[in-house]
């Protein structure tokens, strides 16, 4: 993984990412694509974006993630805090 990655895990706060992923509602997910997504990821992604826009989301490659997908990173712990830390910078 690549510097960007790696320094958005080191910034990774549970308790700001708790917070933050609280203020949105569980989204029952009903496809394979969003469940290799943690559920918390799922909410605020589903939150900010809509279902099938998140779907879609989480396949593309992005520039700020070391053009790497969610669907990638959140297979180990790293690129999990990662795409939290992104997901909290996001713009509303």
């Amino acid at each position: 993984m690549g510097e960007e990655i790696k320094q958005l895990a080191k910034a990774y706060n549970v308790e700001m990412w708790n917070n933050f992923a609280n203020c949105f509602k569980a989204v029952e997910v009903q496809d394979n694509i969003l469940k290799k997504v943690p559920q918390d990821i799922v909410n605020v992604i589903v939150g900010l974006l809509g279902y099938e826009q998140a779907k879609k989301w989480v396949l593309e490659e992005i520039p700020d993630l070391d053009n790497y997908s969610v669907i990638n990173l959140v297979t180990n712990e790293t690129g999990i805090k990662a795409v939290k830390m992104f997901v909290l910078s996001m713009p509303n």
